[in-house]
Formats: structure tokens, C-alpha cells, sequence
């Protein structure tokens, strides 16, 4: 994307004339404007249903805050909208957990 921002982590390789970064990951940092630390939520494809979804859903509501949420279902990541951020606190993890199993946080 032009005129992203990005983390980039490597080595400096010096052995030629001419040195050489070479990348060895490189990452787009979460940028959250309000100060609260994003929620991120993991969940395997074949993990997603209907009831299921509509229970995250629920329970993301339930639990209004400034932290933006993002799911990462397979290999996508969402950041969910404005509507959807949360208190972390007062039980939320735990019934996440509960909802999507114990590693579906990271």
C-alpha cells in the first residue's frame, strides 16, 4: 500500500562493497487512536456458524469500550467497526473463552 507505515525487522549484511539490508519480517503496527490496547480474537475457518456468530456479536455489545477488536479468521484479519469495541474487563476474555474455546485470544 503507498505511504503505509510498517515495522521491518532484518539483518545488515556487510560482507560486499556495497552494504545490504536484508528483510526478515515485516509487520504493519497497530495504530489505535483511542489509547486502549485492541482485542484480538482468533478463530479457525471451520470454527464459524450462524449461532456462533451472532453470539459473538451479542456479547461484544454487551461489553461497550474504547478497545478496537479485531478477528483473525484463517488468514484474515478484520478490524471490526466502531460499534463493536470493548471493555476488556469485567469478564469479557473469560466468556470468550468460553464461547470460542481457550486459544481464541492471542
Amino acid at each position: 500500500a503507498d505511504d503505509a507505515v510498517v515495522c521491518v525487522k532484518g539483518r545488515l549484511d556487510l560482507r560486499d562493497e556495497q552494504p545490504k539490508f536484508i528483510c526478515m519480517e515485516i509487520k504493519k503496527p497497530e495504530l489505535s487512536t483511542s489509547g486502549a490496547e485492541p482485542l484480538h480474537v482468533y478463530l479457525p475457518l471451520n470454527a464459524l456458524s450462524d449461532d456462533r456468530v451472532d453470539r459473538l456479536k451479542r456479547l461484544l455489545c454487551e461489553h461497550v469500550g474504547d478497545s478496537p477488536v479485531f478477528l483473525h479468521v484463517g488468514e484474515k484479519s478484520i478490524r471490526l467497526s466502531a460499534e463493536f469495541c470493548v471493555d476488556t474487563g469485567r469478564g469479557l476474555l473469560g466468556e470468550l473463552r468460553e464461547l470460542l474455546g481457550p486459544t481464541c485470544l492471542g
